[in-house]
C-alpha cells in the first residue's frame, strides 16, 4: 500500500513538471545574441619546430638526432625559456626510400621530433630566431601569438557580450510597448579561441616592437558570443 502511495507521488511531481516546463514553453519571450570584442597585447609567442635528419644506417641516424635535440634544448636554456613550457612530440624514426627505375627501394633511415615552446621575453625573439637558424636540420614549422591572462580575458569579454545582449533586448522590447523580465536561457555560443598566428593579428597604428625592430606583436582579438532569452512582458493598457 505504501508502495502504491509512493508510485503516486512520483506520477503527481512528474505530472507538475512536465507542466510547469510546457507553461515555461509557452511564455512570451525575446531571444537575442550578443557580441564583445577585447583587443590585447599578446606577452607570449608559441614556437613549433621541427628536427629531421637522415642517414644511411639507423644507429647513426639516431644518434646524430639525439645530439641535435639535445643542442636545441640546451641553447633554449640558455635563453631562460622555462623547461616547463618545452614539450617534445611527434618523435618518430622509419626507413627512407626512393624510385629507380620504377621501383621503390632502401636509401636509408630518418629521425623526426616536434619541439614546442612558449617565449615570455619577446625582446629575446630575435636571438631565437637566429640561434635556430644555425642549428642544422631544424625547421620552424609555425609562430603564433598569445596571452597568459587569456582566461580571465574571455571572461570579462563573456560577461561583456551577455550585457550586450541584455541592452539589445531590451532596446527591441520598448521597440513595441514592451519590457524583458528574468533571463530564460543564457548561452555561450563563442566560437573556440587559439592562439594566432602572424596572419590573424590585428595590428594597430601602435604596433609595439622589440628593440631590435624586427618583430610588431600588433593586437590579438579576442571575440565572445553569447545567446540569451528573457521573458517578454508586455505593458498593460
Amino acid at each position: 500500500m505504501k508502495l502504491l502511495s509512493k508510485y503516486k507521488s512520483v506520477l503527481i511531481i512528474s505530472f507538475l513538471f512536465l507542466s510547469l516546463a510546457a507553461f515555461a514553453d509557452e511564455l512570451p519571450r525575446i531571444s537575442v545574441t550578443g557580441t564583445a570584442v577585447t583587443l590585447v597585447k599578446p606577452d607570449l609567442i608559441i614556437w613549433n619546430i621541427r628536427v629531421e635528419n637522415e642517414e644511411k644506417e639507423l644507429n647513426q641516424v639516431a644518434e646524430k638526432h639525439t645530439k641535435i635535440v639535445e643542442n636545441i634544448l640546451a641553447f633554449l636554456k640558455t635563453k631562460n625559456i622555462n623547461k616547463n613550457n618545452i614539450q617534445t612530440s611527434s618523435m618518430k624514426f622509419g626507413v627512407k626510400t626512393k624510385y629507380i627505375d620504377n621501383t621503390q627501394v632502401k636509401d636509408g633511415y630518418f629521425a623526426s621530433t616536434d619541439i614546442s615552446f612558449e617565449l615570455r621575453q619577446l625582446d629575446q625573439y630575435n636571438g631565437i630566431w637566429t640561434g635556430l637558424a644555425n642549428i642544422d636540420n631544424v625547421e620552424i614549422i609555425n609562430i603564433s601569438y598569445d596571452t597568459s591572462k587569456r582566461i580571465d580575458i574571455k571572461n570579462e569579454t563573456r560577461i561583456k557580450a551577455l550585457l550586450a545582449a541584455q541592452s539589445k533586448a531590451k532596446a527591441l522590447a520598448e521597440a513595441v510597448d514592451a519590457k524583458i523580465g528574468e533571463p530564460i536561457l543564457i548561452e555561450d555560443t563563442s566560437q573556440q579561441w587559439s592562439p594566432s598566428t602572424a596572419n590573424n593579428i590585428q595590428f594597430s597604428r601602435a604596433e609595439v616592437s622589440d628593440r631590435s625592430g624586427n618583430i610588431a606583436v600588433g593586437e590579438l582579438r579576442i571575440e565572445m558570443e553569447v545567446r540569451a532569452e528573457f521573458k517578454l512582458i508586455t505593458k498593460l493598457k
